[in-house]
């Protein structure tokens, strides 16, 4: 809970945190850039803890989240990697930002697992550039869902596959540096949850 912060016109509670989203990269010069909204968050409450959000698919998205580090951010929540980038990036978190050993932010990775090609699409859709079909880590997620509907979404082979592409993809995220949780994107239902938690 935020402690109590006692101003000018009396008590008040501020958060322990504040996640700041800025877009994609698909916005015009004209909306609040993520690193301005940060410095503005520290600036007016310099003991709250500024989280800032990461596309680690993206290009030159890196680049970006070294400007919101550098802006205040101390924790970093990001989307789920559908690329070999997104990987590669995620994996390299320590090694590709400007900060030593015991520095740096605090990770929250996000994790889905498409139960469609529909749901790939729209993931792919909503990243800042549209990945590769060729790259390794698209290839895979195809031929998985794939796989998936021609055994039909609800048969044992069907969640067997989504099992196994679940469990790489924790793997892989528990193995990485910083990692400080996990997000399920999206939960759209109880079927969902009880998937993702068994």
């Amino acid at each position: 809970p935020a402690e109590e912060e006692e101003g000018e016109e009396g008590g008040s509670s501020l958060p322990d945190a504040v996640l700041v989203v800025g877009g994609n990269g698909k916005t015009d010069d004209s909306t609040l850039r993520a690193a301005d909204a940060l410095r503005a968050v520290k600036r007016a409450w310099p003991e709250t803890s500024a989280w800032c959000v990461w596309d680690p698919n993206a290009p030159l998205d890196v680049d970006d989240l070294v400007t919101k580090m550098d802006a205040g951010a101390s924790a970093v929540v990001t989307q789920p990697a559908f690329t070999s980038r997104g990987w590669d990036n995620l994996e390299s978190f320590s090694l590709t930002l400007p900060f030593g050993d015991d520095a740096g932010p605090d990770l929250i990775a996000g994790v889905a697992v498409p139960r469609t090609a529909q749901g790939l699409r729209f993931w792919h859709s909503i990243l800042s550039e549209e990945p590769e079909r060729d790259d390794p880590v698209v290839r895979a997620d195809l031929e998985a869902l794939d796989a998936i509907s021609g055994d039909g979404e609800g048969t044992g082979a069907a969640a067997e596959t989504r099992r196994a592409r679940l469990e790489e993809r924790m793997g892989r995220l528990l193995s990485l540096p910083r990692l400080e949780g996990v997000h399920f994107m999206p939960l759209g239902n109880f079927e969902d949850l009880e998937f993702l938690l068994s």
